[in-house]
């Protein structure tokens, strides 16, 4: 194959590639006699080993993604944009890249594109007052890129990738999402070499312009994956960006999407803060208990439940709670007697914690008005404990 690092492999997918569901054995498209690639230009004396391929297209049933088996076809020695010979595209491109920078206050910051060819849209950026910083994996178009003075990294994203000058303000990746493999590693990519806030401006071609034409033609080696929309929206909210607005343009050619990263929820915190819930609830008890004062809870909702089953503090005296249908049992786990409201005015306690965060106002009503009690109320907030005014 002219020039190309990796072949390409036309094995049945097991998988989708962007959400992992199973794919059918058959495709629902077979194309036969297709280019071996979309910029491989055989000359004269390459015609005897220039062969075409055939192309199984497949689509998922569960996330509707359009996409080929097989690994992205990647080039070493040819530049794969076109976009900079054309007057009209360069000037769309010059007003989306003035557009993205300024309505992003983006001016002196930097922004990364990836795949970004021999750097005609940074340069673009750069005009626009951004500090453009470029990722690519033809080494021919980071050379070109670099006798223009831009700095540009050879090298491909992928999950352990670290980017020089990383973290960035911005991305901006435009045609080369669809030829990704792997996209959910790509963006995940991208995601960890971005500041907490950063904005990102993608653009892919359209199959909804493919469908409309029925354009099989739109079908090529290089593309691994046909994005519409919703596909695309779905690809980009499952790693982690925020869609502000997503809609096609150039005639329905293409779908760009402004993205904003969002901060993806850890795990590790949550974690700890159960840890100090639980050690912050056995203190409060223990405190009381060591003044002779005893201690009941209410509430014997699962908010309840699982903190005594976590906790497993020692002393209380028994747990409230209003539904008949609990009273006369026992908490799992934690094996505390579950009595009616009563029992405060029978057998009464010094402090009570309320467990039940939906109930508090209603709760905290009825000791004070019905059951007139005069001990130390504290509610579970969060993940800490407070004392009710």
């Amino acid at each position: 194959m002219l020039n190309q690092l990796h072949d390409m492999s036309h094995s049945s997918p097991n998988t989708c590639r962007l959400c992992g569901a199973s794919l059918s054995q058959e495709p629902i498209i077979k194309l036969e006699n297709v280019p071996c690639g979309a910029h491989v230009f055989p000359t004269k004396e390459q015609l005897n080993t220039d062969v075409a391929v055939n192309l199984n297209i497949y689509q998922c049933s569960s996330c509707s993604l359009v996409q080929l088996g097989g690994e992205q076809v990647t080039y070493a020695d040819q530049v794969t944009s076109a976009h900079g010979y054309s007057p009209k595209m360069l000037e769309h491109r010059r007003k989306q890249a003035d557009h993205f920078i300024t309505q992003f206050h983006l001016n002196g910051k930097k922004v990364m594109e990836v795949g970004c060819g021999d750097g005609h849209f940074m340069e673009l950026l750069a005009k626009a007052g951004a500090k453009p910083f470029g990722i690519e994996p033809s080494k021919k178009s980071v050379e070109l890129g670099r006798q223009k003075g831009l700095p540009i990294q050879y090298g491909y994203m992928s999950k352990s990738s670290v980017v020089e000058s990383a973290p960035f303000d911005a991305f901006v990746t435009m045609h080369v999402f669809e030829h990704i493999s792997n996209p959910n590693e790509f963006l995940q990519a991208i995601y960890n070499n971005l500041t907490h806030d950063a904005m990102g401006l993608i653009e892919v071609p359209s199959f909804e312009k493919a469908l409309e034409g029925q354009r099989i033609y739109d079908f090529l080696i290089d593309h691994l994956s046909y994005f519409t929309i919703k596909t695309l929206r779905f690809a980009l909210e499952k790693n982690g960006f925020e869609i502000l607005n997503i809609e096609r343009d150039w005639d329905g050619e293409h779908i760009v999407a402004i993205v904003q990263k969002q901060e993806q929820n850890s795990l590790d915190q949550l974690s700890k803060s159960v840890e100090q819930l639980s050690q912050q609830l056995t203190e409060f008890i223990e405190n009381y208990l060591s003044q002779g004062k005893r201690i009941a809870v209410w509430g014997a909702s699962h908010h309840g439940m699982t903190l005594l089953s976590l906790a497993q503090p020692k002393g209380l005296a028994y747990v409230v709670d209003s539904s008949p249908h609990k009273q006369g049992r026992f908490t799992p786990a934690s094996h505390l007697p579950i009595v009616p409201p009563s029992q405060l005015i029978t057998d009464p306690v010094d402090a009570v914690i309320i467990m039940t965060p939906r109930f508090y106002d209603e709760i905290i009503q009825q000791l004070c008005t019905d059951i007139q009690f005069q001990g130390d109320i504290a509610v579970l907030n969060g993940n800490r404990l407070e004392f009710s005014n």
